[in-house]
């Protein structure tokens, strides 16, 4: 099945991208549409603590985010430590669409 031109994927891999875009929460919800019932997510992320690319106007999503994602249909399914101390922790976040 195609959505706009892009046939369904099993999986989305998102390092590092989310805290760049101007709406991460809309960015989710097309990645939602491109990706099978059943298939998987995998991303990191951190909207404070990080470089300065990140943009500022998210840095209330750091604690919020992973909750937005399951408020639009992601089941978070497992979350795994990378690396980091402190706040400047990184973690693979790991999501199924429903």
């Amino acid at each position: 099945e195609a959505i706009e031109g892009i046939k369904k994927v099993d999986c989305i891999s998102c390092i590092e991208v989310f805290q760049h875009l101007t709406d991460p929460i809309q960015t989710a919800k097309k990645m939602k549409k491109v990706l099978k019932p059943g298939g998987h997510l995998y991303a990191t992320f951190r909207f404070q603590g990080n470089y300065k690319p990140a943009l500022a106007k998210h840095f209330v999503l750091e604690s919020t985010f992973a909750d937005k994602l399951q408020e639009i249909g992601y089941e978070h399914i497992g979350t795994k430590y990378l690396w980091g101390r402190g706040n400047h922790k990184k973690f693979l976040f790991v999501f199924r669409n429903k």
